[in-house]
């Protein structure tokens, strides 16, 4: 397990029950994602997962939606008479629009117009689905006791099978397996 504040590097997709792609990172430029344990930049339930592998590993997870973006509430649509929204007829049907809150953005489902109301779904897009995410672990580097070291880290992107970097008594003066590392 990773503490706290480790940056993890990965490649991963996710995909809908019906096998749609909705990431992937190899479909993003090739370009590892990255993210920092406890800081909530993916979803919970992934990072318990992710955060029990080792580098190295390969894995696939089913999140549930119950842990994922939640079961879908019908209770969560709104219909608003379309004379009260400027340009409603030019909404995107099916579509997304973004609506400014005190909260911050919030993105919203246009369901439909119809008989002069428009239906907004408040639900996230994948609000009811479970997920499944593949995952390839790269590398792990905790701050706190790496700081200087970002060289290791970054050997990740060019193939290192050493994961010397991940090995908190890792001792840098010395070469790795690899040849990369050392004095």
């Amino acid at each position: 397990m990773y503490p706290q504040g480790t940056k993890l590097k990965l490649h991963f997709e996710g995909k809908l029950e019906n096998g749609n792609i909705f990431y992937s990172s190899h479909l993003q430029g090739n370009t590892p994602f990255e993210f920092t344990v406890g800081e909530n930049e993916i979803l919970p339930a992934l990072e318990a997962r992710i955060v029990q592998m080792n580098v190295g590993d390969r894995a696939t997870f089913v999140i549930p939606a119950e842990e994922a973006y939640g079961v879908y509430d019908e209770t969560l649509k709104e219909r608003v008479p379309l004379i009260r929204i400027p340009n409603g007829m030019d909404l995107p049907v099916g579509g997304f629009v973004v609506f400014s809150t005190e909260q911050g953005p919030l993105r919203v489902r246009v369901e439909s117009i119809k008989e002069g109301v428009v239906t907004f779904d408040y639900n996230h897009e994948f609000a009811g689905h479970d997920l499944t995410f593949s995952v390839d672990l790269l590398g792990a580097l905790d701050w706190s006791s790496h700081i200087g070291h970002e060289k290791y880290y970054a050997d990740a992107e060019e193939g290192c099978s050493c994961h010397s970097f991940a090995d908190h008594d890792h001792d840098h003066d010395h070469e790795c397996s690899c040849g990369k590392h050392g004095a």
